[in-house]
């Protein structure tokens, strides 16, 4: 079976180059799955899970925003964070998703900050939700 070359970037390294039968990710517009033979194409990527193989039992990621290349069976998603849910615990979640929204509560909607503060907001709330301990 054919499968698919996956590489999850940031900008500290290469966080992840494996093959895959399919892959989920967060896109701008909503979730979306890729496969061997996918039509090429470009996408916002926006935080969420990137699950690698079945949506329910696969290899889960949480992702920030950024972007997502689909060419020639190569898929490579550029973000500014990523982690595995193995390398996640929910009292780190928790912190990080307190110390986001204490930065953001201190920003006007038109401060510069504001939009990566919102960012960091919803990539905490992915980590926290994929420790099973989101509670929003």
């Amino acid at each position: 079976m054919e499968t698919l070359q996956l590489e999850v970037v940031t900008p500290e390294r290469l966080l992840l180059a494996t093959e895959a039968k399919m892959v989920t990710i967060p896109g701008q517009d909503g979730l979306f799955g890729v496969m061997p033979g996918h039509t090429p194409f470009l996408s916002g990527v926006k935080a969420g899970l990137l699950v690698i193989g079945d949506i329910e039992r696969g290899e889960r990621y949480v992702v920030s925003r950024g972007f997502a290349q689909v060419h020639r069976n190569q898929v490579t998603v550029l973000v500014d964070q990523a982690v595995a849910e193995k390398d996640l615990s929910a009292k780190t979640a928790t912190r990080d998703l307190e110390q986001a929204r204490q930065a953001l509560s201190g920003l006007a909607p038109e401060d510069p900050a504001h939009a990566a503060c919102l960012e960091q907001v919803a990539f905490a709330e992915a980590c926290l939700a994929l420790t099973g301990s989101g509670k929003r």
